[in-house]
């Protein structure tokens, strides 16, 4: 008899760990904090003498020669991640914007430079290809058709947040990469805490209903022995 109890206790607790494993919040981004260097991570210039690196966990990157042509550094991070299964979404990273030559973003170009910049790639729900950027700046208007952009305050971190990426338009299905950069003529920034949240809220059963179960178990458990006997 102390042996069915046994299984049924062992059921029940497995039971309540198998439901309670699906709930909870998943990065997938990894090394977001840089404290491992650039490890995850592939780093992209425009020009060879573009800078990309990692100081005291932070991503450091910019472009220090002013040739009057535009141009991007920074790094980015290959997914290929289904995040259908997930109840929400939300990107966050904080940024600093410590230069930028041009009186304003996307000066030269409609919209699309900025001292600081992040950009998911994805594929939607109907299997098209969608990108989602943000670009952050601290002079100018910022006006932009392209890639929406917020002002911040000069040398000074800014943590952004996306909000739930599930409640755009055009809903992720499968996150391509994640990339964080500058981009314009000169231009100096830096990104730290970058962060991919997948979350799940899965109903976990409640103590009574575990409890049913696990009864459930021991009976069936109980009926097998008198018919062996």
């Amino acid at each position: 008899m102390h042996k069915i109890v046994l299984a049924g206790f062992v059921v029940f607790m497995a039971l309540c760990v198998t439901a309670a494993a699906f709930a909870g919040t998943t990065d997938l981004i990894a090394n977001g904090n840089f404290s491992s260097g650039l490890s995850g991570w592939n780093t992209n210039k425009t020009f060879t003498d573009a800078y990309v690196n990692t100081d005291n966990n932070e991503l450091n990157f910019g472009y220090p020669n002013s040739t009057g042509k535009g141009n991007e550094a920074g790094a980015y991070q290959t997914l290929n991640m289904d995040v259908s299964g997930y109840d929400s979404l939300h990107f966050k990273c904080s940024v600093m914007a410590m230069y930028q030559s041009l009186p304003a973003p996307g000066y030269c170009q409609p919209g699309i430079e900025y001292p600081v910049q992040i950009w998911l790639r994805y594929t939607d729900t109907s299997g098209i290809t969608r990108d989602y950027r943000r670009g952050f700046y601290y002079s100018g208007n910022g006006a932009s058709t392209l890639v929406p952009g917020i002002k911040v305050t000069q040398n000074s971190w800014y943590d952004f947040e996306s909000g739930d990426l599930f409640s755009l338009t055009y809903k992720p299905k499968i996150i391509q990469y994640a990339k964080v950069f500058g981009s314009g003529h000169t231009y100096d920034g830096k990104a730290d805490d970058v962060q991919l949240l997948g979350e799940r809220q899965d109903v976990v059963p409640e103590p009574a209903t575990m409890a049913l179960l696990g009864l459930g178990t021991l009976g069936l458990g109980i009926v097998r022995r008198k018919r062996k006997v």
